[in-house]
């Protein structure tokens, strides 16, 4: 496909689509920040057992 065709038939997002893209992205990071925290209170909490 070349990137004039690419071009022609992409559309810019609607509202309520780039609001949808903005949380699925947020709940991602909040995800991983949460993962990271329960990680790093697991290996605080061994290193106090220790």
């Amino acid at each position: 496909m070349s990137l004039k065709r690419l071009v022609e038939i992409s559309k810019k997002p609607d509202k309520k689509e780039m609001w949808r893209s903005f949380k699925i992205c947020m709940l991602g990071i909040a995800a991983v920040g949460g993962i990271a925290y329960i990680i790093q209170l697991i290996v605080s909490l061994i290193q106090l057992a220790v």
